[in-house]
């Protein structure tokens, strides 16, 4: 057998929540022989391991590494292991998946970029709702033109707060606002401006609510909200342009169009003018049959074609940009002013 034709041999470092998700969804997928997983917590990947029939069970990435010949690494370590977890792996040329925050600091993102590029090891995030259908369909639209002018984003990723980060330093910014904003990214164009408030809580002062202001660089404005005060679980995106209104229900895969029924007056006004002018009306609204997909199964897809060669990585830079963002949230709302981005993370701003 060539190896073209063997199994992809694939392992997992992390069997937490979204690890044990790789690792359900990995042991499932054609072509693919899971070898092994990795936890420093050794019951819990054991537990993992014989639910999903891996032979090999490691409390340590580095013995993993050096008894496994790997074509495939998925890291769902928590945050601060990333970076390290990620350098040993490229080192011995494995290719990685990383979970989302790609590491802890742009400083980090930046270090690992440039180690994979210069290894010539494909280094993927595991930004999972770039490949949630509604996104993709969306995206479909916004290349198309389908709203005319774009006029405001807004998006909602809210719910419980998670028991699993109890007591961590990590907060909502980290785990939930790097999604929203690496999507608005990689919709609308880099974002420029950040203005952003927060709530904080408990000894950690871990932030557990934001509300976050943006502009990007195409001129579209927007706000996020990321909350874990909500009982109730929400991931939505709401894009307004002069024909309408698309909302997208990333939960359970549903796109909603509310038509502006006013808009063909005069196609020749801007938004800001059918408002001034009130020739925003109710129009039809019509929701657009989505495929539901698993958006995990999709990433790792792609992440098992790129390990295989037959698929050229998406640069790994958006990680980088994702964790530069939260950054400036942080930044932002701790000390009462608006950021303002460059390439490299942020820069000083207005005093707000």
């Amino acid at each position: 057998m060539s190896s073209a034709d063997r199994p992809l041999r694939a392992a997992v470092a992390g069997t937490g929540r979204m690890g044990a998700n790789h690792v359900r969804t990995l042991a499932e997928m054609d072509g693919v022989r899971l070898a092994a997983v990795c936890d420093a917590d050794r019951q819990a990947a054991e537990r993992v391991a014989a639910r999903h029939f891996v032979p090999a069970v490691y409390d340590s990435l580095e013995t993993m590494l050096e008894r496994e010949e790997l074509d495939a690494l998925v890291i769902a370590l928590p945050t601060a292991a990333h970076y390290a977890a990620a350098l040993a792996a490229i080192d011995r040329g494995v290719p990685v998946l990383l979970e989302k925050p790609m590491a802890s600091s742009v400083e980090q993102c930046t270090r690992l970029l440039e180690r994979a590029a210069a290894a010539g090891v494909a280094l993927m995030v595991g930004h999972v709702e770039r490949f949630n259908p509604v996104i993709l369909q969306l995206k479909r639209f916004l290349d198309e033109g389908f709203l005319g002018d774009l006029y405001y984003i807004g998006t909602v990723r809210s719910g419980p707060f998670p028991k699993r980060l109890y007591g961590s330093k990590d907060g909502v910014v980290i785990d939930l606002a790097v999604h929203d904003l690496d999507l608005v990214d990689s919709l609308f164009g880099r974002i420029l401006h950040v203005y952003a408030h927060q709530i904080r809580a408990g000894e950690q002062k871990q932030d557990i609510y934001a509300r976050v202001m943006f502009r990007t660089e195409t001129g579209v404005l927007g706000s996020s909200e990321f909350s874990w005060i909500s009982p109730r679980k929400e991931r939505s995106i709401s894009i307004y342009g002069d024909k309408g209104l698309l909302v997208g229900n990333l939960l359970d895969q549903e796109v909603w169009f509310y038509e502006n029924g006013d808009v063909a007056i005069d196609a020749s006004d801007n938004y800001y003018q059918n408002v001034i002018w009130g020739r925003v009306s109710e129009g039809k609204v019509i929701k657009f049959p989505i495929r539901k997909e698993e958006p995990l199964r999709k990433e790792l897809e792609t992440f098992c074609e790129v390990a295989r060669g037959r698929l050229t990585p998406p640069g790994a830079e958006y990680g980088l940009a994702a964790v530069a963002y939260s950054q400036a949230v942080l930044h932002s709302a701790g000390e009462n002013r608006i950021v303002v981005m460059d390439a490299g993370g942020k820069k000083e701003g207005a005093r707000a």
